[in-house]
């Protein structure tokens, strides 16, 4: 499989936790990042898992869609925010949307995926996906799995 360029947009738990396997897999995964920015920037995203821990040292980070999208284009966007963010969703995935890219959603909440393609360009692929995981955020840049 060729390797597939995903940018993270809410970047809390679960979006980490599914970036941060993106990229295990082999794949070129940024983050949009703004409470740990720093803390990963200096000392890089690290997961505890009972399914393995992983360390990103120095995982592409970026404060704005904009920052992010001067990376170069990416094939996905994966999309984590909580859905009280939904109204946020033009100015954070926008910048970051070409005509191939796709979005996939992995958000809490009944008929989101209406709501998020109603933000986003007409035509744009949207995947709904649901992540049954247990992760929490511990210190700054350290994401927990719990079983």
């Amino acid at each position: 499989m060729q390797a597939q360029r995903i940018a993270v947009v809410g970047a809390g738990a679960v979006g980490c936790y599914f970036g941060m396997r993106l990229a295990e897999a082999g794949h070129d995964v940024r983050f949009l990042m703004r409470r740990d920015y720093d803390a990963v920037k200096s000392g890089g995203l690290h997961l505890t898992s009972h399914l393995g821990d992983l360390s990103l040292d120095a995982p592409t980070v970026e404060r704005t869609p904009e920052a992010l999208a001067a990376h170069g284009p990416v094939d996905w966007v994966l999309v984590g925010l909580k859905a009280t963010a939904i109204p946020d969703i033009p100015k954070l995935v926008g910048p970051l949307l070409s005509e191939d890219t796709r979005v996939l959603a992995i958000m809490n909440g009944l008929s989101v995926d209406e709501e998020i393609a109603a933000e986003l360009p007409p035509g744009t692929s949207l995947f709904g996906g649901l992540g049954f995981i247990g992760v929490i955020r511990g210190e700054p840049g350290r994401i927990l799995h719990q079983e």
